[in-house]
């Protein structure tokens, strides 16, 4: 749609926390309800959003307003199929499954791979298997409970946020290392797509793969800015 306001600031709300205004009028989600964070630092990375819009506003550049967005229409009434949603990228978890060949390539995944799931074991107190080929070895229900615990144990913003990068980087391990402060949303993106790079020392940058990943970084770099140390 066309950018319809001049002016956005944020404000402080009745009930607790904090919202935007735009022209004076306080910023609605889709389902109309009312856009409330709790952590100022949150409703300014969204306000940031919406002050750079052009004359055209444009959805895609704004990873926080779309986050805290479906924190409040979606997460609260669906949090169960989210965690399941979650619990099912382990069945294909880039970092649990392991390329065949060339060595050069499984050296490389086990240098850069095994030290989070190493981190995760040690943050879980059970152990990940990984293997060769796009289907992850099936984990222990121990494993399987342990993360289920984590993860249902986190508010709708924190649940929102970590579907979210599990599905990024096709990652539950580095989501939680993500969210856990083990790494930064860009170091996460960077070892979800080691086989990507490892193609591209091979074979030469593709331009439109590059735009792609270029946009990605942008919009983690946005949401770790906004969302570092608000999550808990």
């Amino acid at each position: 749609m066309r950018r319809f306001y001049q002016r956005v600031e944020v404000v402080p709300l009745a009930g607790g926390g904090f919202g935007l205004s735009l022209d004076g009028a306080a910023l609605r989600t889709p389902a109309r309800q009312l856009f409330c964070v709790a952590d100022r630092r949150l409703a300014e990375g969204a306000c940031a959003e919406w002050a750079r819009q052009g004359d055209r506003i444009a959805p895609a550049r704004m990873p926080v307003t779309r986050l805290i967005h479906v924190a409040i229409d979606r997460t609260p009434t669906q949090r169960a199929e989210i965690i399941a949603e979650c619990l099912r990228y382990l069945e294909t978890d880039t970092i649990l499954c392991r390329a065949e060949g060339p060595a050069a390539l499984t050296q490389r995944q086990a240098v850069e791979w095994d030290p989070i799931i190493d981190w995760a074991t040690a943050a879980f107190g059970v152990c990940f298997a990984s293997g060769i080929g796009l289907q992850a070895p099936a984990q222990s229900a121990a494993a399987t409970a342990a993360l289920a615990d984590y993860i249902g144990g986190l508010d709708d913003l924190g649940l929102t946020v970590l579907a979210h990068g599990a599905a990024l980087f096709a990652s539950l391990l580095l989501a939680c290392a993500w969210r856990r402060g083990r790494l930064s949303g860009g170091e996460a993106l960077v070892l979800s797509n080691l086989d990507e790079r490892f193609q591209r020392e091979r074979w030469g940058e593709d331009a439109e793969a590059a735009a792609r990943a270029g946009a990605l970084e942008v919009e983690i770099g946005e949401i770790d800015a906004a969302f570092a140390g608000a999550l808990g």
